[in-house]
C-alpha cells in the first residue's frame, strides 16, 4: 500500500511547460497512451446484508471471523460517506461516542447484536456505490498494472469534490496481459463502467520528482506533479513557474466535473489523432 503525493496543474501550455522541465534538467521517459479500464466495488448496502445474513446464520467459525473482517473493513469504507445526521443516529443506534470503537470491536471479534437490527440497515441501505474506492486495469508502454484506489476525505467544493494532498491510497500490481486482466476481473464479477484513453508525456528529475503531462479527450492537457514529499512537490510547481494556488488536488473525474463534464457519462473515452498532431513530445 502507497500514498500518492500529487498535485495537478490544469490547462496548461505544453511547450512553455516542456521547455521549462528541459532547463531544470529532466529526463523523457516516455510517450505512451494509456488504455484504461475502471470498475465499481460491490455496492455498501447489499454487501452489508449479506454479511449480517452470515452472521445472523452462524455458519462456522471460519465463516464468521471472515465475515466480520469484512464488516469491520466496510463500516471503515462507510465512516468517510456518512452524513453528520445518519452517523449521529447510528452511533446513537449501538450506543457508542466514536464508529471507530464500533471498528475495533467488531476487528477484535466482537459484533454487537444492534448490528443486526433493522434501524442499522435503513442507515446503510442508503449507501450504494463507494464513489471514492475503485478499481482500475490500466495498459502503458507495454506495462499492463491493476490497482486499488481509495481517495479520503473527499467533499464538494464549489461543486467539484476535492481533497487533500496525502488522502489517495493505491495498491498496484503488475501483470502480464490487459486482456486477460480484463477477462479475470468480469469472470470475478466485475463490469467496467467506462473505456477510457488518455496520453500521458513523463519526464523525471534529478530529486527524483515525477511530472506527467496528460491528455484526455474534451478536455485541456494538465500537468501532474508526483513526489514523496509534499515539500518536494511545491518546490517543483514553484520551479516550473506556477504559484502554489493553481495547484489542484483532484481526480481525473472531478477534473472533468471542473470543466462541467461528467467522465462517466462517456462509456467510452477515445483519443482524437489532433492530440497527436497538436502536441509533439
Amino acid at each position: 500500500m502507497s500514498k500518492e503525493l500529487e498535485i495537478k496543474v490544469l490547462g496548461i501550455d505544453f511547450e512553455e511547460t516542456k521547455n521549462n522541465l528541459k532547463s531544470l534538467g529532466a529526463k523523457f521517459e516516455g510517450d505512451n497512451v494509456q488504455r484504461i479500464y475502471t470498475y465499481d466495488l460491490p455496492p455498501i448496502s447489499t454487501t452489508f446484508t449479506s454479511i449480517v445474513e452470515i452472521l445472523k446464520k452462524n455458519i462456522g467459525k471460519k465463516e464468521n471471523e471472515l465475515a466480520r473482517q469484512k464488516l469491520a473493513w466496510l463500516l471503515a469504507d462507510l465512516s468517510d460517506l456518512l452524513s453528520e445526521g445518519d452517523k449521529d443516529n447510528l452511533l446513537q443506534i449501538a450506543n457508542l461516542r466514536s464508529l471507530d470503537l464500533l471498528i475495533n470491536d467488531i476487528s477484535n471479534g466482537n459484533v454487537p447484536n444492534v448490528i443486526c437490527e433493522k434501524a442499522i440497515k435503513n442507515i446503510v441501505s442508503k449507501y450504494d456505490t463507494n464513489p471514492n474506492k475503485w478499481v482500475r486495469l490500466r495498459e502503458s508502454g507495454g506495462i499492463t498494472t491493476v490497482a486499488l484506489k481509495q481517495i479520503f476525505n473527499r467533499r464538494t467544493i464549489d461543486g467539484v469534490r476535492q481533497h487533500l494532498i496525502d488522502d489517495v491510497k493505491e495498491i498496484e500490481i503488475e501483470i502480464d496481459n490487459f486482456e486477460k486482466g480484463k477477462q479475470l476481473l468480469e469472470e470475478l464479477g466485475y463490469f467496467h463502467k467506462n473505456y477510457q484513453e488518455k496520453r500521458r508525456i513523463s519526464y523525471s528529475l534529478p530529486n527524483a520528482v515525477k511530472v506527467d503531462i496528460d491528455f484526455w479527450p474534451h478536455i485541456p492537457p494538465y500537468m501532474e506533479i508526483e513526489a514523496e514529499t509534499e515539500e518536494l512537490v511545491y518546490s517543483t510547481l514553484k520551479d516550473l513557474g506556477f504559484k502554489k494556488k493553481v495547484a489542484k488536488i483532484l481526480n481525473a473525474d472531478d477534473v472533468y466535473t471542473f470543466y462541467g463534464l461528467d467522465m462517466y457519462s462517456f462509456k467510452e473515452l477515445k483519443l482524437e489523432q489532433t492530440i497527436f498532431d497538436l502536441y509533439k513530445s
